[in-house]
């Protein structure tokens, strides 16, 4: 029955190719076991193809296995130099590799292997590739109930240089397409993508869609994590790690050289970064759990953004950054905390750093050549923080002694470097300030410190230090040259500067 199976299977494999062995087409077929199926379809080629399919080479228990190649369109006039290599052993298994060629987009290229170990062990694998010119992809599947799904340039324009690899091992499935739509910026001239698909053992899901022109795209995750990622315009890049249960990111860039890094590990995370503009980066790392994190961007002039939340569980936070040569930052250690920031400036730096739990902090940031910051240390403590005009500079600080590098932490470094600092607890601080080269410091002390400071004009100078309980400092500054400073100490005190 062996040798019958094998001498039809290389039958139905000279059949298929006969019409392109003028064209120096090779089809080789080799089956073991039962219920195979094997197609390759080679027609209408003028030049080079090859396609070699194996099924259940070590695994002499057979299985259900189908692989089906077709390469190039028919006619004359197109030019393929397809390569296509099926591995299939285990149970169950099913690839699909379909690629046509045009003039002027030569070159494809195809290698899917799918093991599977023992009985039943890969009877959920399925492979689909379609290709349309100069792209290579390779997918190597080894496991259970795994679905990759590969799609590049098929919308008949002049695409090429596609490549994509994706390889998972236990209960996974990846959609990676690359150049499936026109996009409207470098319509004619795109392609040159690259995606690589890393899943291991937890039933991950991932989806990478490419178009444009040079886009690169890495994803590794396991644990039950979920990806998706959307690159457009020209030259932008992504890298997403996860690890954990339900943990989830999404990755959308538009523009022109835009970077996106998203690293989770821990269960139940989310991480979302949308990307406009030009050179724009963004920066995310969650080690917890129930974590939450947005970032989007629309700047130019080499703008950049970082969440850092350490250790959870559920922290939020969120950024907003819009303009050139921006600089935004979050960090966040504990639980439980929340941290806002909206940015539409030039050449200015805004941070948040909240060590503790149950802390809420805001900051709003408009103007040119402005710096703005909060942090907190503690718990149940409040900072609304806005800031316009140019050149001005303003601190919320909610704990005894506190201080946080924002430069380091903004270019990566996410560990806040305190010094004998104590905890403050249910402060709340609002601080509006305007005007040009204003400086304003509000430090709150102790617990249940609140403050109002509001600044406009030309030179101000504000200082507010709280410490016991009960203080209450409102300033209020407008006009030129003024300054005010507020020192508190003890309990039930109330304070009132207007200028």
């Amino acid at each position: 029955m062996k040798r019958l199976i094998l001498a039809s299977a290389s039958a139905t494999a000279l059949f298929a190719a006969s019409p392109a062995l003028a064209a120096s087409s090779t089809s080789t077929i080799n089956q073991n076991g039962t219920s195979n199926s094997a197609t390759a379809d080679q027609t209408g080629s003028s030049s080079d193809s090859n396609s070699t399919i194996s099924q259940n080479i070590a695994d002499t228990s057979g299985g259900n296995n189908s692989a089906s190649v077709t390469q190039s369109d028919v006619g004359v006039v197109y030019h393929p130099a397809n390569t296509s290599t099926v591995k299939q052993e285990g149970t169950g298994n099913a690839a699909t590799v379909l690629q046509t060629q045009r003039i002027g987009a030569y070159y494809n290229s195809s290698s899917i292997t799918q093991i599977g170990q023992g009985a039943g062990a890969g009877g959920g694998s399925v492979a689909d590739v379609a290709q349309y010119g100069h792209n290579d992809s390779t997918v190597d599947q080894s496991g259970i109930r795994a679905t990759a799904i590969v799609r590049q340039g098929l919308n008949g324009q002049p695409v090429g240089g596609n490549t994509s690899l994706v390889s998972q091992d236990d209960d996974d499935s990846v959609f990676v397409g690359q150049n499936a739509v026109a996009p409207p910026t470098v319509a004619g001239n795109y392609g040159g993508n690259s995606s690589v698909v890393i899943q291991g053992r937890g039933g991950n899901a991932g989806n990478v869609e490419q178009s444009g022109l040079f886009a690169i795209s890495t994803l590794t995750q396991s644990g039950g994590a979920s990806a998706g990622i959307v690159q457009h315009g020209a030259f932008n890049e992504s890298g997403v790690f996860q690890i954990g249960d339900g943990a989830a990111a999404q990755v959308t860039q538009t523009g022109t050289r835009n970077l996106a890094a998203v690293a989770q590990n821990g269960d139940g995370n989310f991480a979302g970064v949308s990307q406009s503009g030009t050179e724009g980066t963004v920066r995310v790392l969650q080690i917890g759990a129930d974590q939450t994190a947005g970032v989007t961007q629309n700047t130019t002039g080499d703008s950049s953004s970082l969440v850092a939340q350490l250790n959870g569980p559920d922290n939020i936070a969120g950024i907003d950054q819009r303009g050139d040569d921006v600089l935004a930052g979050i960090v966040q250690l504990g639980g439980d905390n929340t941290a806002m920031l909206t940015q539409n400036a030039q050449s200015s730096a805004a941070g948040i750093a909240q060590i503790g739990a149950s802390n809420v902090a805001s900051v709003q940031q408009t103007g040119a050549a402005n710096m703005a910051g909060a942090g907190q240390y503690g718990s149940g403590n409040r900072a609304g923080l806005t800031q316009s005009g140019t050149a001005n500079a303003a601190g919320v600080v909610q704990a005894d002694v506190f201080v946080v590098d924002l430069a380091a932490a903004l270019n990566g470094d996410f560990q806040p470097l305190l010094a004998n600092a104590r905890q403050a607890y249910d402060n709340q601080a609002t601080v509006v300030q305007g005007g040009t080269s204003n400086e304003l410091l509000a430090l709150q002390k102790g617990s249940d410190n609140l403050a109002s400071l509001t600044q406009t004009g030309i030179n101000g100078f504000v200082s507010v230090i709280q410490g016991g309980t009960d203080g209450f400092a409102l300033v209020s500054q407008a006009g030129t040259d003024n300054q005010a400073r507020i020192l508190q100490g003890g309990s039930l005190n109330v304070a009132a500067i207007y200028q």
